[in-house]
């Protein structure tokens, strides 16, 4: 039987504290033993979408079946990768806290467009693996086909001033022009913005599998992108991370301050 091929893709803000570093030595010493790694994957430019969208385009060119997320600033458990492809999912999340008062769970059900952690009204036991429609990057295994399903269904728009954004096709009705402007462009006509969406113009891009918008973090509209073509986020609440602050704070702190 094939050993599971995968790339680690790390994007980074900064420097790593020293416990990161110890702990994803410790990670690369083991997995050989387990699977093929095909590449680490590192970017590090300040925009966190952009350092996403720059991993995961090399993922694409490589033939690895698994991308690893490790975020700079999360301390992963050793085996969690085994553990996270054991479960049988092609999205799964380890899960980690909040660095800061009341440290909740870095995963969410959204209700009306509002995303809110998992521990709100929520109970679960460690070990549990639950449906989410968030959680964090700093802990989750991708497999390939989320990211091919959602670029062979979507298609990439611009708006009028520059930004771009992704439709599912099956909304795309008629053609598409490079028309720029049109008499209801800016206006609200029954409760929704008339926006001019044309092909992009941009040189060289890189299909926006995450971006930041509207004071929204770049993850939230990839999860909602994979939604579209079902692939449905997990949280294995077995793989515990720490979150660096710089001192990491951990699941067993979390289940002492409240009461788990």
């Amino acid at each position: 039987m094939a050993k599971p091929s995968i790339c680690i893709g790390v994007p980074c803000y900064g420097p790593q504290e020293a416990q990161w570093w110890s702990q994803f030595a410790q990670h690369m010493a083991e997995l050989p033993k387990t699977m093929d790694v095909v590449r680490i994957l590192v970017s590090d430019t300040m925009a966190t979408d952009h350092n996403r969208n720059l991993i995961v385009d090399d993922f694409l060119k490589t033939e690895a079946e698994w991308l690893f997320w490790i975020d700079a600033d999360t301390v992963v458990p050793v085996g969690a990768i085994n553990r996270l492809i054991a479960t049988g999912k092609t999205l799964v999340s380890g899960l980690y806290y909040g660095k800061n008062d009341p440290h909740p769970p870095i995963a969410y059900y959204s209700h009306n467009g509002a995303y809110k952690p998992i521990d709100k009204g929520v109970r679960w036991e460690k070990g549990e693996i639950l449906p989410v429609d968030a959680a964090g990057m700093g802990c989750m295994l991708t497999h390939r086909s989320v990211f091919e399903d959602i670029k062979n269904n979507h298609t990439v728009l611009q708006a009028n001033g520059g930004g771009l954004t992704v439709v599912e096709n099956k909304n795309i009705i008629g053609e598409i022009t490079n028309t720029i402007r049109h008499k209801d462009d800016g206006k609200v006509i029954g409760g929704k913005l008339q926006v001019r969406l044309i092909p992009p113009t941009l040189e060289n891009l890189k299909f926006p599998y995450f971006a930041l918008e509207h004071g929204r973090t770049e993850d939230l509209w990839f999860f909602e992108l994979a939604s579209h073509v079902e692939h449905k986020c997990y949280l294995d609440t077995s793989v515990e991370c720490g979150h660096l602050r710089p001192v990491a704070f951990t699941g067993a702190e979390y289940r002492n301050l409240n009461g788990h």
